[in-house]
C-alpha cells in the first residue's frame, strides 16, 4: 500500500538511513521525489536526497514486475500528452487517469513481465518514446534510467517520436495547432540525427545512393532512422546495399548538390516522412543547437570513469581507425557509467594543438556501428586532462 500525501511529507525529511530500511515501493519514490523537487529550496540536502530517491525510483523501474500506460487506439502506441506518454505504477491510478483525460480514443494497457524490459526497450530505443510522466507526479526521461539491450544498432528515437506524435494528431481538427510545433520539434530531431543512408556499389566502383521518383518527377533519396528499419527494407528488395551513416549536414549536402532532387524520404515503407527543400530550409533559418528538456537536471548523479583494456576486435577497429583520421598524437580509452549506462569515451590529443572538435559527432556516428558499446564519444584532452596520467591507448 502506497504512502499517503501526509506520509510522504513526513518521510521526506527522515533520516536516509531510516527511508532505506521502511522498505517502500515505487510510487512512493515517485512521490519523494516530486516533493524534494518543490521543497528542495527547503532542504538543505536536496541534492543528496533527490539523487537517493532518483536512483532508488530507477532501480525499483528497472526491476518492475507490472507497469500500467494510457494507449491511443489510434496508433496502437502509448498515448502522448503534451511531449510526453503517461505511465503509472497500478492499474486503478491508469484508470482514474483515463477518466479524467475524456478521450474517446484511448484505452489502459499494461507492460508485464517476462517481456516488460524488452517492450520498453523496443519503445524507448525503437519507437523514440523517451520521456514518460509517472504517476502524473514526475517527468523523466526513460533513457537515462533503461539502457538499452541492443548497443550495436543505430537508433534515432526523437526522430521516431516525432513521426509517431504526427499520427496521432492528423486529421484530429482540435490538435491542428499543435502541428508547426510539432513540425518544429521533427527538424530539430533530424538535424541532430546521424541516418543510414542506403548505397550501392556499382561494378565501375562508383557509389549510387538509393532514390525514388516523387511525383513532381524529381528524386527523393531513401534514408531510415534504425538499423532495423534498413534491415527490414533490404528484406523487400533485391539490391544489395551499402549502409552509409550520414549526419544532417552530409544530407543536407547531398540533397543541395543534386539537380534533380527533392529533398529525403524517411522510412519509406513505415512513415513516408518527406524532407524537401523547405524542410531544409526551416531548419537552417529556425532551428538553433539547443539541448533537450531534462526533467530531473538539478538532480546530479555522478559518472564513473573507468580506463578500458580494449580486446583485439575493438582494439583492431580503433587503430584502423585513428590511423586515418587527421593530426592524431595520442588517444586513451575509457569508459564511463552512470544510472547503468555505458558510453565508450575516446580522448584525443592532436599534434600542435589541432582543434577537429566539429568533426567529433560525424566521427561517433561512423565509429558506433562497428562497436559493442552503447554509445561512442570523442572528447579533446583540455576536456579530460586526467586521462594524461595514464598510458595512452593509441600513439602516432
Amino acid at each position: 500500500m502506497s504512502l499517503s500525501q501526509d506520509e510522504l511529507e513526513d518521510t521526506l525529511f527522515l533520516d536516509l538511513k531510516q527511508i532505506r530500511d521502511r522498505n517502500l515501493d515505487i510510487a512512493d519514490y515517485a512521490g519523494l521525489l516530486r516533493l524534494c523537487g518543490i521543497m528542495k529550496k527547503n532542504l538543505p540536502d536536496a541534492e543528496q536526497r533527490g539523487s537517493f530517491f532518483y536512483l532508488t525510483f530507477a532501480a525499483k523501474l528497472q526491476r518492475a514486475e507490472r507497469l500500467w500506460y494510457i494507449e491511443s487506439q489510434k496508433t496502437g502506441l502509448p498515448y502522448i500528452d503534451k511531449g510526453f506518454f503517461r505511465m503509472y505504477s497500478d492499474e486503478k491510478r491508469a484508470l482514474d487517469a483515463l477518466q479524467d483525460l475524456g478521450c474517446t480514443e484511448a484505452s489502459v494497457s499494461s507492460f508485464a513481465k517476462p517481456d516488460l524490459q524488452e517492450e520498453l526497450d523496443d519503445l524507448i530505443y525503437r519507437k523514440g518514446f523517451r520521456f514518460a510522466k509517472f504517476n502524473d507526479e514526475i517527468e523523466m526521461s526513460l533513457a537515462d534510467i533503461l539502457p538499452p539491450s541492443d548497443t550495436r544498432s543505430l537508433r534515432n528515437p526523437a526522430v521516431e517520436f516525432g513521426f509517431a506524435y504526427l499520427k496521432q494528431l492528423t486529421g484530429d481538427s482540435k490538435y491542428e495547432h499543435l502541428l508547426p510545433a510539432l513540425y518544429g520539434r521533427i527538424a530539430d530531431a533530424v538535424m541532430r540525427s546521424s541516418l543510414i543512408v542506403p548505397v550501392e556499389k556499382k561494378p565501375d566502383g562508383s557509389l549510387a545512393y538509393a532514390r525514388i521518383a516523387s511525383e513532381s518527377g524529381k528524386y527523393l533519396y531513401i534514408v531510415f532512422t534504425s538499423t532495423d528499419k534498413f534491415l527490414d527494407y533490404q528484406k523487400d528488395i533485391r539490391t544489395p546495399f551499402t549502409r552509409f551513416v550520414h549526419n544532417y549536414d552530409l544530407l543536407s549536402e547531398l540533397v543541395k548538390n543534386s539537380e534533380d532532387a527533392l529533398g529525403l524520404i524517411i522510412n519509406p515503407s513505415t512513415d513516408s516522412f518527406i524532407a524537401d527543400s523547405e524542410f531544409f530550409s526551416y531548419i537552417d533559418k529556425e532551428i538553433s543547437k539547443t539541448n533537450y528538456y531534462n526533467p530531473t537536471s538539478w538532480i546530479k548523479v555522478k559518472p564513473v570513469y573507468k580506463p578500458v583494456n580494449p580486446d583485439e576486435k575493438t582494439a583492431e577497429v580503433l587503430n584502423r581507425f585513428l590511423d586515418d583520421m587527421v593530426d592524431v598524437d595520442h588517444a586513451w580509452v575509457r569508459s564511463r557509467e552512470q544510472l547503468g549506462h555505458h558510453v565508450l569515451e575516446v580522448v584525443i590529443e592532436f599534434f600542435k594543438n589541432a582543434d577537429h572538435s566539429g568533426d567529433f559527432e560525424e566521427w561517433s556516428a561512423v565509429l558506433h556501428p562497428l562497436l559493442k558499446a552503447e554509445k561512442v564519444e570523442f572528447l579533446d584532452l583540455s576536456d579530460a586532462p586526467d586521462v594524461k596520467g595514464s598510458q595512452p591507448f593509441y600513439e602516432a
